[in-house]
């Protein structure tokens, strides 16, 4: 098997833990590495109840060309199971990387969570929820290893479910779906307004310490599903607590969510740049 990945340069379908058939990730390698690489674990949108691994295609290319390896990972999504379950499900995969960096010839001190939207949540909460045992589950595997993560980049992320509809209104956007079929209120088990310890939980300014890696935002100031505000106030909290040189936010002006212009060579370079500060030793 891995010599069939050697000659690829990629894997498929790996089951980094084995309580659900979500539970799975592709990885990537780049091509003429023989230093342990850094690696990007993707996480994809979706609004929590869509998408998966496949998504990272439009970046990949520009990703393995800077010489970072890529685990592209499935997670639960809401309509199986609802929080914390995808991020026990990130944190599984992270510590499945760890155990079997040397096999992939993976640097296991650089590695990085990179989410898109509904996985911004989830890679910004890796960031932020480091040795928190209650939002980690270790009989998913490797327990032995650990799930932090050394830097996150977290594109048009939602971060804060409860001020979500009172942003998009003061933008002068519509609000979004509010009843229990809403992606956010299938993901934390009930209607937002009648959960908001829930929609705490699920926020990761709430966990910021001076221990948090460094964090790299990008959102569109036309966004209408997500409004920018969102990653506005999280970099506050974040340059707040670890300072500004450890924290940068890409506004995109007059680009909405999922604007192409997100994925552009540009762009995806400027986030690179940031992680290359922190994970090539």
């Amino acid at each position: 098997m891995v010599e069939k990945f050697i000659m690829n340069n990629r894997l498929k379908e790996i089951a980094y833990a084995n309580q659900s058939d979500a539970q799975k990730l592709d990885l990537y390698m780049p091509s003429s590495v023989s230093d342990p690489c850094p690696i990007i674990v993707w996480l994809h949108p979706g609004g929590y109840t869509g998408g998966d691994k496949e998504g990272v295609v439009p970046v990949l290319d520009d990703i393995l060309k800077r010489g970072y390896a890529v685990a592209s990972m499935n997670y639960r999504l809401a309509d199986e199971a609802c929080f914390p379950a995808q991020l026990f499900d990130a944190k599984a995969a992270v510590r499945w990387i760890r155990a079997n960096a040397a096999t992939y010839n993976i640097n296991k001190e650089a590695i990085a969570a990179w989410g898109v939207s509904a996985g911004s949540t989830f890679a910004a909460l890796l960031g932020t929820t480091a040795n928190i045992t209650e939002l980690e589950d270790l009989s998913m595997g490797n327990p032995k290893e650990s799930s932090h993560v050394d830097a996150v980049v977290a594109l048009i992320g939602p971060m804060d479910f409860l001020h979500m509809n009172s942003q998009l209104l003061q933008l002068g956007y519509q609000p979004l779906r509010d009843d229990v079929a809403s992606g956010m209120s299938m993901l934390i088990g009930g209607q937002l307004t009648e959960c908001p310890e829930i929609c705490q939980a699920i926020n990761p300014a709430n966990y910021v310490t001076s221990e948090c890696p460094p964090f790299y935002l990008q959102h569109g100031t036309a966004d209408h599903l997500v409004p920018y505000l969102q990653s506005v106030n999280f970099a506050c909290v974040l340059v707040d607590t670890i300072g500004q040189e450890h924290v940068m936010l890409n506004l995109i002006e007059g680009v909405d969510h999922f604007d192409p212009e997100h994925n552009s060579s540009e762009n995806v370079s400027k986030a690179l740049d940031f992680l290359d500060r922190y994970l090539r030793h």
